[in-house]
């Protein structure tokens, strides 16, 4: 059996004539957990990925220039099976939490979304 943790983190100064770029977060961050079984016959992982807030153009006839997109964090899960050397199921679902975002003013981006296939590897 095997376990293994990646972290990660983003700062991001980023500006443009003195002012912050849009949809730039100055805090990026994801943690990813994954375990694998004795022989790597089947495995799971979970990650979850922070995203901070940013700010964006504001494209509607209200309001000012800009608008402040709230930070946002997803929750992924996945786990596979080997068959044999050459077939592998899989699943995986990804924002979990159905957690509601926008990455772009106006426009929210896919909830909950769950997938499933069979791999085949040729050798």
């Amino acid at each position: 059996k095997a376990w293994r943790i990646d972290l990660a983190y983003t700062f991001l100064y980023a500006r443009q004539n003195g002012a912050e770029e849009v949809r730039r977060a100055p805090h990026i961050a994801s943690a990813n957990i994954a375990w694998r079984a004795e022989g790597d016959r089947y495995g799971a992982n979970l990650t979850v990925r922070y995203n901070g807030e940013q700010t964006d153009n504001n494209f509607t006839a209200t309001g000012g220039q800009f608008v402040t997109l709230p930070s946002y964090t997803l929750v992924n899960v996945g786990a596979d099976y080997r068959i044999d050397s050459m077939w592998q199921i899989y699943a995986r679902v990804e924002n979990l939490l159905d957690t509601k975002y926008e990455e772009v003013y106006t426009i929210r981006s896919q909830g909950r979304g769950v997938f499933a296939g069979i791999r085949a590897t040729l050798q």
